[in-house]
Order: structure tokens, then C-alpha cells, then sequence
């Protein structure tokens, strides 16, 4: 009779290790992207790293220098996340992201920093330096809401207005954690001009309905974890209505629910 141990009965356990890479700590911008070009393809910028070593860890991504920006003062590595709230609410403000490369400095609009889940615009051996965000006016007025279970939203939605005669004369929306990037919504924002306010919240008023429509369908819902396209469009309309009556300080009239 043969005896067999307990253990060769258990599944076994793959330890999954990142692979060897060397840690470069750049003490200036200049340097950190002269590593970045001296490096290539096989450089990575490196900011804490959460995300950026499991992906290493998992194979999907392989580098062999990474650039500490922890010793660079005025820099950040840039993986753009889609659920990120920042990513949302800075677009209300118009912000402004200064980048610096091999070829010198440049500035861009933070809504055209995104290309695309995890894809930003910054150019190979780009670094981020500084975000701008100027105030708002003494009469622009802004809310913003998130939902979701889980630890990152489903929806993230910004709305600034500013009033003039009771009527609104400045709209921004703004919509994330939806679908591959957070945005603007110009179409909608127009609906809102020229309105006031009980011609927007009103019951029975079209244009909180229509101004949704447009922002989730802009937005362009994806499924995923955080909910189903459907359900995200959904919260876009929910959403729209309780962050605009919240940034003039009105009562949401609908109540619809998100569940």
C-alpha cells in the first residue's frame, strides 16, 4: 500500500515574480527625461508604482529601467484612468497641463491629455510638470457627484453654471468613469443657455431629458465591472439633474433613482 501526502491533493501555486529592472533616481526633470531617452522603449516613468508593478508582475508590461520621479520635485508619471475623479472635475475648470520632453516644454488642455483608457497624448520621454487650474468667477457656480459599489465609481459628473438675469449665460459638463474618457459635453451645456432655471428643472421640462440623451451618449458607456452600458446611461441622466440643481442651489424635482 502506498501512502500519499495530503499536500499532492492541493492545487498547485504559481509565485509570479516582476522580472529584474534597474531604479534610476533623477535628481531634476532634465534628467529624469534624458534617462527616458537614453532608455527608450525599455523605460518606464515610475511614481509609486501600484499599478505599473503588477502589470510587471502579470507580464503585460516588461521594462528594464524605471525613473523614480519620488526624487524629482514638480513631476508626475501620467497613466490616465478613466474612473479617476480628478480626471472629471478638472475638465469644469478648464485646466491647463504642463509637459516637458527632449524637445522643451508645452502646455495642453487637460481634456486632451486623454487618448483613450490608460493613453494619454504626452509624447515619448514627456513628463508631466504641472497642472493649471484657474479659479472660477465670482458668479460661476459648480457641484459634482460620484456613484458606484465598488472602491471607484461607475459615473463621476461635474456641472459649473454661471447665472446672468436669472438665466443661465455659462454651462460646463463634464462626464467620467463611463466610458474610455472623461469629457466634455458641448451639445448639452448649449441646451442650458439662455434657460432659467424652472425652465430646466420644471416637471415636465425636455431639456434635462435631452441634455442626458446627449451627455450619455457622448460619453459612450462601456460595459464593465462598475455596471452595464445601459445602467450608465442611465446615471448620466440621473445624475445630470441632481448635480446641476445642487451647483444652483435648487431641489432636483424628478428624484429618479439610480438603482
Amino acid at each position: 500500500m502506498s501512502l500519499t501526502s495530503p499536500r499532492s491533493s492541493l492545487p498547485s501555486l504559481e509565485c509570479k515574480l516582476i522580472p529584474p529592472f534597474r531604479m534610476h533616481e533623477p535628481e531634476t526633470v532634465a534628467d529624469a527625461v534624458s534617462l527616458l531617452g537614453q532608455h527608450g522603449d525599455d523605460a518606464s516613468l515610475y511614481a509609486g508604482g501600484t499599478e505599473l508593478l503588477l502589470a510587471m508582475k502579470e507580464g503585460l508590461l516588461r521594462y528594464g529601467h524605471l525613473v523614480n520621479l519620488k526624487t524629482v520635485s514638480g513631476s508626475d508619471r501620467l497613466d490616465y484612468d478613466t474612473s479617476s475623479g480628478p480626471a472629471t472635475f478638472l475638465l469644469l475648470y478648464n485646466a491647463r497641463a504642463e509637459l516637458q520632453g527632449s524637445s522643451g516644454a508645452r502646455t495642453v488642455p487637460v481634456e486632451q491629455l486623454a487618448a483613450g483608457p490608460y493613453e494619454t497624448c504626452l509624447e515619448e520621454g514627456e513628463i508631466l510638470t504641472s497642472v493649471s487650474v484657474p479659479q472660477f468667477g465670482p458668479d460661476m457656480k459648480a457641484a459634482y457627484q460620484k456613484f458606484g459599489y465598488h472602491q471607484r465609481p461607475t459615473i463621476g459628473l461635474g456641472v459649473a453654471v454661471r447665472l446672468e438675469n436669472d438665466a443661465v449665460a455659462e454651462a460646463r459638463i463634464a462626464v467620467g468613469s463611463v466610458g474610455p474618457k472623461a469629457l466634455r459635453v458641448p451639445e448639452a451645456e448649449e441646451l442650458f443657455l439662455g434657460k432659467t432655471v424652472p425652465d430646466i428643472l420644471s416637471p415636465g421640462a425636455s431639456v434635462l431629458d435631452e441634455a442626458g440623451r446627449l451627455a450619455a451618449e457622448a460619453a459612450q458607456p462601456m460595459d464593465d465591472l462598475h455596471g452595464a452600458a445601459d445602467y450608465k446611461e442611465h446615471l448620466v441622466r440621473v445624475l445630470l439633474e441632481r448635480v446641476f440643481a445642487e451647483a444652483v442651489g435648487a431641489a432636483p424635482t424628478a428624484q429618479r433613482s439610480a438603482a
